[in-house]
């Protein structure tokens, strides 16, 4: 999200490109790592707020995610169906879970 000093207000519409953008997905993928370490039964979804938005972070999911090492599991909606993590469909959001 961006803070406008202006109006004081956040917003998660706004495209600022300040170049952050690496810097924001490290700490994302930090802070979720570190959930599901704390909480191994838990899941996290998240989608884009536009659907530009959702396949910048399948973008960003493809460069950094091998689910033959990681002890992630990455699953993609589309169409109200859950599947394996693939860099081509263009999904709707984005369910991320330890693997057992």
């Amino acid at each position: 999200m961006d803070y406008n000093p202006t109006s004081q207000e956040y917003s998660d519409l706004s495209v600022t490109n300040n170049g952050d953008m690496p810097e924001i997905f490290a700490t994302v993928i930090n802070a979720v790592t570190a959930f599901l370490k704390a909480y191994q039964n838990r899941k996290i979804y998240f989608e884009g707020t536009t659907s530009s938005r959702t396949r910048l972070y399948q973008i960003v999911i493809n460069k950094i995610y091998n689910s033959d090492i990681q002890d992630l599991i990455i699953l993609g909606l589309k169409n109200q169906e859950w599947y394996p993590f693939e860099p081509n469909i263009n999904f709707e959001g984005f369910l991320i879970e330890k693997k057992s």
